[in-house]
């Protein structure tokens, strides 16, 4: 497993614009959605739920809630078997989760740790605009 995650952090870039998250290297596949699994997008969908959910207050609250996302993450993580392009791509838009957001949302500024949740829902968000 961190075997995976080396590799993930490795491979990955990421830079963000205030209201759309921008990957690098991400890109459609000659303009169509990528083919995901099945458990990659029930794992995206289940994180959205979460935070959909979410109305904690506490620094405590956000920690607990960061740790049910990374749950949630590492069966995506556990249950890939897609190869080729869309799987590099796949690792393209999963980079950022791994490298900013959970570390945001482990902060312990409350500010640093709502901004990381703010993205992580943005970035969450774009995944159906690159895979079905």
């Amino acid at each position: 497993m961190n075997k995976i995650i080396a590799i993930l952090l490795s491979v990955f870039l990421l830079s963000c614009t205030e209201n759309k998250i921008e990957i690098e290297n991400l890109t459609l596949n000659n303009g169509d959605k990528w083919e995901a699994n099945i458990e990659t997008t029930n794992g995206i969908t289940q994180m959205q739920t979460l935070i959909s959910k979410f109305n904690g207050i506490s620094i405590e609250d956000y920690h607990n809630l960061n740790s049910e996302l990374k749950r949630e993450f590492n069966k995506i993580i556990k249950a890939c078997n897609m190869e080729g392009d869309a799987h590099d791509q796949l690792h393209h838009y999963i980079k950022p989760i791994l490298l900013d957001y959970f570390k945001k949302i482990d902060s312990k500024d409350i500010e640093e740790v709502k901004d990381g949740l703010n993205q992580l829902n943005i970035h969450l968000n774009e995944y159906t605009t690159y895979f079905k």
